[in-house]
């Protein structure tokens, strides 16, 4: 009987001693990372667990699918813009989770009906601007200059489908992932944009974000007339970035991997489920071509 007790003891203890804690299987949170331990995923491509600004030569990961930028400037007073919203929307569903879409409220058409709230903001003029466009609806297709056009902007929608399928064939030489944590109670927005470079970058570059939002009710013109219940999807609503992009510092030779954490309050009428970032890496100077994106809701 003695024997027996003890042998069942000790494999009561035995369960207890390498049985896990709580904490070691259940998830963490952001409050529970040692944000100065870098986790290396190897070459699996998956967003390593850091949530701090850092710089650091790991593996080089797998190549991801090209995700091509359309930039859509649009009005609300412009009667031909909704057909523009349309093609954005089909080039989306063509290509899914390859495009992501900002819609840019800029030129002369911009001024809200019945005192309703803009949705235009400053950086979206300086890109308009920047642009070369001279009428809205126009888009930019990675912001870059294609055979034809004097400038990055193409004004007839139904010219971009082409431009994106011609895009998103390219091999990207870094990867983004972008990932965010959000307070409800404060409406801080915390997002973090991790760049995996697979070849070493040979020129400066920039990573832009912008934050944008769906399922935005206001009145806009469409050739019936003006419509108050007009639904706008992907709005730029602000950019945590400037409209030029942030300098990129760090290591962006092959295997660099860079993270750039940013943060914003979200005005009170924003609803935060309707709501996407989206991060791009690009070239400075004039071209300002995109090498990869990436977007989060």
């Amino acid at each position: 009987m003695i024997k027996h007790y003890i042998i069942t003891l000790i494999l009561l203890l035995a369960v207890i001693i390498l049985s896990p804690s709580c904490d070691e299987v259940s998830p963490y949170t952001l409050s529970e990372i040692d944000t100065t331990t870098v986790i290396d995923p190897g070459t699996s491509g998956e967003i390593d667990t850091i949530y701090s600004d850092t710089t650091f030569i790991g593996t080089i990961a797998e190549v991801q699918p090209k995700v091509v930028i359309l930039e859509e400037y649009s009005g609300v007073r412009c009667v031909t813009c909704p057909a523009g919203h349309i093609e954005t929307e089909a080039i989306i569903n063509t290509h899914k989770g390859q495009v992501a879409a900002v819609v840019i409220h800029a030129g002369n058409l911009i001024f809200p009906y019945n005192g309703e709230g803009a949705l235009y903001i400053d950086d979206g003029l300086s890109l308009y601007s920047s642009s070369g466009a001279t009428a809205v609806p126009s888009a930019t297709v990675d912001r870059i200059v294609f055979d034809g056009q004097d400038n990055i902007a193409l004004g007839n929608p139904t010219s971009w489908a082409s431009k994106v399928a011609l895009q998103k064939q390219e091999i990207p030489p870094v990867n983004v992932y972008v990932y965010e944590e959000y307070d409800p109670s404060t409406r801080q927005l915390k997002m973090y944009v991790q760049l995996r470079y697979t070849q070493a970058a040979s020129t400066d570059q920039r990573l832009t974000v912008a934050l944008v939002e769906s399922g935005i009710v206001r009145t806009q013109l469409t050739p019936d007339g003006e419509q108050e219940d007009y639904v706008h999807n992907h709005v730029m609503r602000t950019m945590p970035t400037s409209s030029n992009g942030w300098l990129i510092e760090g290591e962006t030779g092959i295997g660099g991997v860079i993270v750039k954490s940013f943060e914003t309050t979200l005005d009170a009428d924003w609803l935060v489920e309707n709501m996407e970032i989206v991060a791009f890496v690009h070239e400075t100077g004039t071209g300002r071509k995109v090498l990869q994106g990436g977007s989060v809701y």
